[in-house]
């Protein structure tokens, strides 16, 4: 029994060797170009060479190129592409390619081959599934590896699911509300050059000086009237008294006299 588990787990792990769709999963939008790489891990067998079919949805995706990686050359061997063809309207593209001028293989993963996709639907989901070319995935030079495949994903959202996202932005609307405070900021700008107006008219007002002067000269010019009436009444007034009082003197000496008499 302990012999029979020893050998189940060789087994698995001869099933080492790998073929993956890389990245596994991708979510883009129509009318976008898209890649993915097929990479291959070896997992200690020597790949000879290698080969695969994959399969996609038609509606979604149409392929625009299927071109070499460095795997199965990353010695510096040469290699030959045998097979490299693209079927869009059966949804599929194929490839092979082996090693030239060695009778060894390579044992260190890397990229078989980089596909370019364009995608033509709107809303959906594509698998891109991995298979064999005629029967095999791997080759060594003694013959077939078994290879398990890692298959991708492409998700195609719809444009119109991402406004929502978008939505959430509405909030620069309220800088709608924004312009109204701006405006008001505005309104008492004007009012300043209604005020520059109302001092321009204080300018020509400056001119009020000459009024002054012109109702000083008046004054000065009425108040010798004044003053020589003045003088003529105090030289009347005082020849007056200087009579009254003479002809009084002379009315008491001639009271006198009569009296002596």
């Amino acid at each position: 029994m302990m012999g029979s588990a020893v050998i189940c787990i060789f087994a698995a792990s001869a099933l080492g060797a790998q073929m993956s769709v890389e990245p596994v999963y991708q979510e883009v939008f129509h009318g976008d170009n898209v890649t993915v790489d097929i990479k291959v891990y070896p997992e200690e067998s020597e790949v000879y060479s290698a080969s695969y079919t994959l399969h996609f949805d038609n509606t979604l995706l149409n392929v625009i190129s299927q071109t070499q990686g460095a795997f199965l050359s990353q010695d510096g061997g040469n290699t030959n592409v045998v097979v490299n063809n693209i079927k869009n309207t059966l949804g599929k593209i194929e490839y092979g390619e082996s090693r030239m001028g060695t009778d060894v293989g390579v044992t260190d993963s890397g990229v078989l081959t980089t596909i370019t996709f364009h995608v033509i639907g709107e809303e959906g989901v594509s698998s891109l599934d991995l298979s064999d070319l005629d029967g095999e995935l791997l080759y060594s030079t003694s013959g077939h590896i078994p290879t398990e495949v890692n298959n991708g994903t492409y998700k195609i959202e719809d444009i119109i699911e991402q406004t929502p996202t978008s939505t959430p932005l509405t909030p620069p609307t309220t800088t709608i509300t924004a312009t109204p405070v701006q405006t008001s900021t505005t309104i008492p700008i004007t009012p300043t050059p209604a005020e520059t107006a109302i001092q321009t008219p204080t300018i020509p007002s400056m001119p009020s000086p000459p009024p002054t002067i012109i109702a000083s000269p008046t004054p000065t010019a009425s108040t010798p009237p004044f003053e020589e009436k003045s003088e003529e009444n105090s030289t009347l007034s005082g020849f007056k008294a200087e009579f009254t009082i003479i002809v009084l003197l002379v009315v008491l000496i001639s009271k006198r006299r009569n009296v002596r008499r």
